[in-house]
């Protein structure tokens, strides 16, 4: 039976920054934390651009004002309390961006927890 457990985004955002690499360092089960605590270094924020609603949809225009303003906003993202925070940029707008870690990883676990701030239906 799965538990639903209340998270806030803090707590997502501060474990959600560790894995545990596959091969000799799995062996010694040592994890690899991805935030030091403090920065976003080892980080980037990416635009988060418009899709099709749904899969093989039409694309949105490039030149309607919601991509364009998409294209203005990598959203907010910073550190507050040793947690990476992240929001929209301008606050409200419904615009964001994706947060990448400047390396890319082959087989990993991950760890992490979340608090979305969006309402959600419990499982059973």
């Amino acid at each position: 039976m799965k538990k639903n457990i209340p998270l806030t985004r803090r707590d997502f955002l501060a474990s959600s920054a560790c894995a545990l690499p596959i091969g000799p360092a799995f062996a010694q089960n040592t994890w690899r934390s991805l935030f030091d605590g403090k920065t976003l270094d080892g980080w980037r924020a990416i635009h988060r651009l418009p899709v099709s609603r749904n899969p093989g949809g039409p694309s949105p225009a490039r030149d309607s004002p919601r991509y364009q303003q998409a294209l203005r906003s990598k959203g907010d993202w910073k550190v507050v309390d040793a947690a990476i925070t992240g929001g929209q940029e301008p606050p409200g707008s419904g615009v964001g961006g994706y947060l990448i870690s400047n390396e890319k990883f082959a087989d990993f676990d991950l760890s992490l927890e979340a608090n979305p701030d969006w309402e959600s239906t419990p499982e059973s």
